[in-house]
């Protein structure tokens, strides 16, 4: 259906006759300004229609380690060439005194606008602690954690996958990070702000149910270790 309704877009786009008439060369001369046009509407339309129809899997940039905020956003290309139908989530979490806090960053409103744990793909040839550590680094800039507890949460679901253009299914496992109360936060290109929460306040905050799901198994897990 998704593959359906993008090429209708396309051709539709393409087919427009207020367009073909816009584009129609006067004199032969013109006709590689012509095809230029079209060219770039086709590409145009492509990258309108190629957007992640769920903000769960998101354009990054799997070949950067950096965490100063980067607006490059890599080709599709690339990224379907390095990523797998698998993705982490890592919780990162500090204890303050008593008091056990969540981290949650916020994407840009481009790619969602809503808040998240830090989340991305399992890239060829990467374990998942490999991945989540490449993934925390990313997005907070954190290179040492305290901590980490695996097997929090798992959980599948369906997204969308641009080299295919298809629906593919989702595993993604679900990891508790927990790091020194000093540490600094540096947010890349794909979050505008970033925030300490309680718990019940990062729960009220999180868009979606397996995000809420894994972090209240995770709440329940450090509860028991007080």
């Amino acid at each position: 259906m998704i593959v359906q309704k993008f090429l209708n877009n396309c051709f539709s786009q393409l087919i427009n006759p207020q367009v073909i008439q816009q584009s129609q060369p006067t004199n032969p001369c013109k006709s590689s300004q012509t095809s230029t046009t079209v060219l770039l509407l086709f590409k145009s339309t492509i990258k309108r229609s190629l957007l992640p129809h769920s903000p769960s899997l998101l354009l990054r940039n799997p070949s950067s380690m950096t965490c100063t905020r980067n607006s490059h956003i890599p080709s599709i290309q690339s990224l379907s060439d390095v990523r797998l139908p698998i993705q982490i989530q890592a919780i990162l979490f500090r204890k303050i005194n008593s008091e056990i806090q969540y981290l949650l960053l916020k994407r840009t409103s481009n790619t969602g606008g809503f808040w998240q744990p830090v989340t991305g793909g399992i890239e060829k040839g990467e374990t998942k602690i490999q991945a989540l550590k490449r993934e925390v680094l990313e997005e907070t800039g954190i290179k040492n954690v305290a901590k980490i507890i695996k097997d929090v949460h798992h959980c599948e679901f369906w997204d969308f996958f641009k080299r295919e253009a298809r629906q593919r299914l989702i595993k993604e496992h679900v990891f508790g990070v927990e790091i020194s109360p000093n540490e600094k936060i540096v947010i890349g290109w794909e979050h505008t702000e970033y925030k300490w929460f309680s718990f019940e306040e990062a729960l009220k905050l999180l868009k979606w149910k397996e995000n809420k799901e894994a972090l209240k198994k995770l709440n329940e897990i450090l509860s028991l270790q007080k």
